[in-house]
């Protein structure tokens, strides 16, 4: 399965603000691997701080273009 589809699966479990969710925990300075751990504390799910910043990185790229 594609990053992306990871991404939109994940969305749907959270409630849909995943890209909202990450933004905020990076202004509040988590590192990506401590993004993964709370995803995984809260959800249940297993995502690398690596994937976290991909999503991140695409999230911000798209905003940009």
């Amino acid at each position: 399965m594609s990053r992306q589809g990871i991404f939109q699966i994940l969305d749907r479990l959270v409630g849909g603000d995943l890209a909202e969710r990450l933004a905020r925990w990076r202004d509040e300075g988590l590192s990506f691997d401590a993004m993964a751990i709370r995803l995984h504390d809260e959800h249940q799910v297993d995502v690398t701080g690596e994937t976290i910043r991909r999503w991140v990185r695409d999230t911000e790229h798209e905003a940009v273009g």
